[in-house]
């Protein structure tokens, strides 16, 4: 027998308070200038972890063909977003780097984002705020704890690093999954 009842009643909820969140941060790309798809910020947001990145390895942040990538990087360049160059190793490779204006846009979709969140967040009773972060630790737990999927095993028999997942222990520090 299960440990926990099962979580049909709350899925329909849990579906309507996915949809209110994409939608509160899919809106702080709305208030961007200039047209930005979600595939260029989700480009720009890789590229923000980074100093640089190959097109492969933007590739692989995205999980998109380097084909794909390419294209992409031509419509953020094209919008002097990135720019890209060849290598200094390896005159072959493409590095991929953000412009000032790059960062100045990753900058203020974050502040955008977190005025947002803040606002929504203020009309909430503390009690309210304490009960959805505990909600939302325990959801990131359980998912980050759920069995790998074929291509998550797939991905991590070719790259040890991803199968370096993590887990978080009861007391809320996380450990390397083990």
């Amino acid at each position: 027998m299960s440990e926990h009842p099962s979580p049909q009643p709350a899925l329909a909820e849990l579906e309507q308070a996915a949809d209110a969140l994409v939608a509160a941060w899919s809106s702080g790309a709305d208030r961007l200038p200039g047209p930005v798809s979600s595939p260029q910020l989700r480009a720009l947001l890789a590229l923000e972890k980074q100093d640089s990145m190959s097109l492969g390895g933007l590739g692989e942040a995205l999980g998109s063909l380097p084909s794909s990538v390419s294209r992409l990087c031509d419509r953020l360049e094209a919008g002097g977003l990135v720019t890209r160059r060849a290598n200094d190793v390896n005159r072959r490779a493409i590095t991929i780097r953000l412009t000032a204006d790059g960062r100045q846009l990753v900058t203020q979709l974050h502040a955008t984002r977190t005025d947002l969140l803040s606002d929504v967040l203020s009309r909430m009773s503390p009690a309210s705020r304490q009960a959805l972060l505990a909600g939302l630790r325990e959801f990131t737990r359980a998912l980050r704890i759920r069995p790998l999927s074929a291509a998550e095993r797939t991905d991590a028999a070719r790259r040890p690093e991803a199968a370096q997942r993590t887990d978080i222990a009861e007391g809320g520090d996380e450990q390397p999954a083990g």
